[in-house]
């Protein structure tokens, strides 16, 4: 796996990175015992998080007790992990911990129980938590009883509201606000589903003030004009590594290039070899027939198998695998990764445009549907990550009318 130096920038999450992390228990272990800054703790945390690597929850659950950054990825990593032995370690750091490690480890809870179906002995032991915190106030400390109440309400137990009470009367400087909404939110039964579609996001939203912003790409030489017989050399071999890949492609390759890039006129997939002929390509006489392939329009199924080709070899270069064998990280990595690095600015542009991403999903709808695919549903869920990194860029820079990134598969027909 990377260090946990590769794994940001400037103090920042380079999300990328941290989506197509290859690690388990032992070198995250090795990692954290290197590393005092917070965003490499955060990292390291978060990778475990998205593997959902179960026996990292003795490495996670010391970071509850660290504020800021560091302590709110063990939380968000443990309640992705979940399951009753995480309910138990994040109880026992709630009720032995001082005011960061509860406040963690409240949230924990509160996203366990967002992301997980849990049992009623939780919602029995936040009772008991919510009369601590009140202790908590009595004896002159600081009181956490909302946060505590907060799971409750998400858990939808209907004692929410006699607590949140409670909890207003024993401490004046209590967020009487937020205990309020959440006994409103419990009322004839209910849930505080604002809390829990908050904690349900994707990780880089949860986390999007504390992620690197993309790199710019290295500007791009002109091509050297080469006569019209010669051919492009042949791609080297994936080199075997015990790490994960490198996704280093090396210098583009491309013979030449159109100034503006158009599904009319450009021709990606003449712009390098195919794959090699051991590798299992996709079927794409098959796909051009599929109902998958019918719902895009004529330019759509082009693209498909245009860039389609395109990132055959990228996966076989970059990854060392095909495009089917792919998993969803790492096809997220080569779309944001690799793709800019190994092609001309025009081509990414359209490579990575609203067409050509509902090219790709529907590409992986089929690749799913018909068992081509090892990892299809991840791979359908990754065009869509693609499609929210796109927006969140576009956001960032302060884009108001740029493409439409929404997916089409969650539009409404109008009435």
């Amino acid at each position: 796996m990377p260090t946990a130096a590769d794994l940001t920038r400037d103090g920042k999450l380079i999300a990328p990175i941290i989506a197509s992390c290859d690690a388990d228990e032992a070198a995250l272990g090795r990692e954290l015992s290197h590393t005092d800054q917070a965003a490499q703790k955060a990292a390291l945390a978060l990778v475990a998080g998205l593997k959902r690597l179960a026996g990292c929850r003795a490495i996670l659950l010391p970071l509850l007790a660290e504020d800021g950054l560091a302590g709110r990825a063990a939380a968000w990593a443990l309640a992705r992990i979940g399951g009753a032995e995480v309910e138990r370690d994040v109880l026992a750091a709630i009720q032995n911990g001082k005011l960061d490690q509860r406040e963690n480890g409240y949230w924990c809870l509160t996203t366990l129980v967002a992301l997980h179906k849990t049992a009623k002995p939780l919602a029995d032991a936040l009772v008991v938590c919510v009369a601590s915190e009140i202790a908590q106030v009595k004896a002159g400390g600081s009181s956490l009883a909302d946060h505590a109440c907060r799971v409750l309400a998400v858990l939808g137990d209907p004692r929410t509201a006699g607590l949140a009470q409670q909890a207003m009367e024993a401490d004046r400087f209590c967020d009487r606000f937020e205990l309020n909404r959440l006994r409103k939110a419990v009322a004839d039964g209910g849930r505080d589903t604002e809390t829990i579609h908050e904690r349900s996001l994707d990780w880089t939203e949860l986390f999007a003030d504390h992620l690197a912003p993309e790199a710019k790409p290295e500007p791009v030489p002109p091509p050297v004009a080469k006569p019209a017989a010669a051919k492009p050399a042949a791609a080297k071999p994936p080199v075997v590594q015990d790490g994960p890949p490198s996704y280093d492609m090396g210098p583009p390759s491309y013979d030449s290039a159109p100034t503006d890039a158009s599904p009319a006129d450009a021709n990606p997939a003449e712009l390098e070899e195919g794959p090699p002929s051991n590798a299992k390509p996709v079927d794409w006489a098959a796909f051009a027939v599929s109902p998958e392939a019918a719902t895009l329009p004529p330019q759509g199924q082009k693209l498909a198998e245009q860039f389609g080709k395109v990132l055959e070899q990228f996966a076989l270069r970059a990854v060392g695998v095909p495009l089917a064998e792919l998993a969803g990280q790492e096809f997220v990595a080569l779309l944001l990764q690799v793709v800019p690095q190994a092609m001309q600015p025009q081509h990414v542009q359209l490579a990575l445009s609203p067409q050509s991403l509902n090219a790709y999903q529907a590409l992986m709808r089929f690749l799913h549907r018909t068992g081509a695919a090892t990892h299809g549903a991840e791979l359908i869920d990754a065009v869509k990550m693609v499609r929210k990194q796109m927006q969140d860029q576009m956001r960032r820079a302060g884009i108001i009318s740029g493409p439409d990134y929404s997916d089409p598969e969650d539009k409404k027909p109008l009435i």
